[in-house]
């Protein structure tokens, strides 16, 4: 009869070590760059959320207390603010001080008015430059608003205000012709 040695392997190849951090390597290569297109335009997309919700509260304000609320931002687009048209004009309701948001965008985060034709982006006395003017009936001044939110090296996002309804939407900017 002939003994077999029974083989007590404490360890690994270097063949078998070699293979699976060659496996590791490959999943890393495949999943890094989704990892990274997920965290790209987060910045931006917080930034439209917010300016979506502080459009929707100047809409709200201004049908609640029966004063015009304007959609203002920055000069350098950094800030985004909510408050009254004209401040010193009586309300109906009891609220005695009017509501006035002012937000900071995210690092690196831009609002950009969308200028058309004729149109001007001029800023007030306080430095800021109005986007919407929504009424007391909860439409929008301004017949289309649009204007994008940017940050460097992210497609940006195009907000679009409809006057008559006052309905807001966020889309990603259209590929540049050129």
């Amino acid at each position: 009869m002939i003994a077999r040695r029974a083989s007590n392997r404490d360890g690994y190849t270097l063949i078998e070590l070699l293979v699976v951090v060659a496996i590791i390597v490959l999943l890393g290569a495949l999943v890094a760059p989704t990892l990274s297109g997920q965290e790209g335009n987060t910045k931006v997309r917080a930034a439209a959320d917010a300016v979506t919700g502080d459009i929707a509260m100047a809409r709200s304000r201004a049908m609640d207390e029966g004063r015009n609320y304007r959609v203002s931002i920055s000069q350098d687009g950094t800030k985004i603010r909510v408050s009254p048209d004209d401040p010193d004009a009586p309300t109906d309701g009891e609220q005695a001080k009017p509501f006035q948001s002012e937000k900071q965008m995210p690092d690196n985060v831009t609002l950009v008015p969308i200028i058309t034709g004729s149109e001007l982006s001029t800023a007030d006395a306080e430095g800021w430059v109005r986007l919407a003017t929504f009424l007391q009936d909860g439409t929008c001044r301004e017949d289309l608003v649009d204007f994008e939110i940017r940050e460097p090296g992210i497609i940006p996002l195009v907000v679009q205000i409809r006057g008559l309804t006052g309905h807001v939407t966020v889309n990603a900017a259209a590929a540049k012709q050129q």
